[in-house]
């Protein structure tokens, strides 16, 4: 605990020597005075206090001792978070299956844990084993499903290259197309004027010849 405090120390300058509190728990299975006898009193919060006022000398250096064996509560006399936690740990090895009224999250981590230290060493190495085999899948899988997502990307890149190179000859069509059309236009323009022009030599030849 004093370590815990220690190292809270900065060698900076600029410090102004504020720490935070140290807790110390304990779970204990056996009493620590088998002389005390308070009912229900199963955890005791220890503090620095001057011997003569019976103060608080120091508030952020806090002993918990919690012993188990005066832990008595059944489990449907559990109500408090703090009661649901030390009657895991003074039962938990006799549990074969978490009851219902310990389905949260971190119970289940906590019996999971308890299970795995509890195995045997070649049941643990075996478990061990499987782990491992289940990460390598994992990352099989992922490496899987990362190259899945890449031909999809190149794909779909290649995909919008091929509609705008599509894109990009389809206008390039339209604008032959048109530049076709003007010419049509423009050569049919220039057989009219030919025809109109070949009209007016006939007239100025016929008129030419009546007049002679």
């Amino acid at each position: 605990m004093s370590r815990a405090i220690q190292e809270q120390g900065k060698k900076s300058k600029e410090w102004n020597y504020e720490l935070c509190p140290v807790y110390l728990v304990s779970i204990l299975n056996f009493r620590l005075d088998k002389k005390e006898k308070i009912e229900g009193k199963y955890m005791s919060c220890i503090q620095l206090t001057d011997i003569e006022t019976h103060k608080v000398f120091y508030k952020k250096l806090t002993l918990v001792y919690i012993e188990l064996p005066r832990f008595k509560k059944k489990i449907n006399e559990l109500h408090t978070i703090i009661e649901k936690w030390v009657f895991l740990f003074k039962n938990l090895h006799k549990l074969k299956n978490l009851p219902d009224i310990f389905q949260s999250e971190i119970f289940k981590k906590l019996f999971e844990e308890a299970e795995i230290a509890n195995m045997t060493p070649q049941k643990f190495k075996k478990y061990c084993q499987s782990l491992k085999n289940l990460r390598n899948m994992n990352l099989v899988i992922n490496e899987y499903k990362n190259t899945i997502a890449r031909m999809y990307a190149e794909n779909a890149r290649i995909l919008a290259e091929k509609e705008y190179f599509q894109q990009a000859i389809a206008e390039k069509e339209y604008a032959f197309q048109q530049a076709i059309t003007e010419k049509e236009h423009f050569q049919q323009a220039i057989a009219e004027k030919d025809n109109a022009l070949q009209k007016a030599l006939a007239e100025l030849a016929k008129y030419q010849g009546n007049t002679n």
